[in-house]
């Protein structure tokens, strides 16, 4: 896998295509066309949420690496900009945001077949999550639950294991997988979903406050 935002820019016409944000393989056969070494083929880049552009070419393109990266980022100067106009609106797979800071007018997928990872996330303020995801979803940062809109399906995990306090916290009905909230210091406020496929991971409750959710049917850890 490849990093986030992978695209694929063609030297000469700076024609830039994207279908698979995490590889350029992907993207490279759904528009059917392949990287060779002739002059000015399509050739491999990243977005990366830092900021940094790196794109690859060889002696004999138009543009050099360079050239390529200074036209992105003069025209999309933030990787939010490039990712809002280029990524697709469903993904069937994984998505790693891992090292994104920040979600301001950042447009994220409808629906997301695997993995979402925001894990650096700080605060949900302007965090518009997708309806659904069919993996687990990794908001592992986050310390409130201010703001928090969670998706309406879960598939798999769900990890806010820096969450100190359940208040204002809404969960799904259902979670397919592990709940990890490992940092809550007290279960006021925590409305659990009717079920949850795993385990759930409450390491800093008392055990006596442990006990009291494993009466209610859950497997708690």
């Amino acid at each position: 896998m490849c990093q986030v935002m992978s695209f694929i820019i063609h030297p000469a016409t700076q024609r830039i295509r994207v279908h698979d944000v995490s590889g350029h393989a992907e993207t490279y056969a759904h528009f059917r066309l392949k990287d060779t070494n002739r002059p000015n083929c399509y050739r491999e880049g990243h977005y990366l949420p830092d900021g940094t552009v790196e794109v690859r070419t060889i002696d004999t393109d138009k543009h050099t690496g360079k050239e390529l990266a200074d036209y992105i980022k003069s025209k999309w100067p933030t990787f939010v900009k490039f990712w809002n106009a280029h990524a697709p609106r469903k993904i069937s797979g994984d998505l790693n945001l891992h090292s994104l800071q920040g979600a301001e007018h950042l447009r994220l997928p409808e629906s997301i077949g695997g993995d979402l990872y925001l894990h650096s996330l700080q605060g949900a303020e302007h965090l518009r999550l997708p309806e659904s995801v069919g993996g687990g979803l990794d908001l592992g940062s986050l310390q409130s639950a201010e703001h928090l809109k969670l998706p309406e399906s879960i598939g798999g995990w769900l990890y806010l294991g820096s969450l100190k306090s359940a208040k204002g916290l809404k969960l799904p009905e259902s979670i397919g997988g592990n709940l990890y909230l490992d940092s809550l210091k007290s279960a006021e406020h925590l409305n659990l979903p009717k079920s949850i496929g795993g385990g759930l991971y409450l390491g800093s409750l008392s055990e006596s406050e442990r006990q009291k959710i494993r009466d209610k049917g859950f497997a708690v850890y």
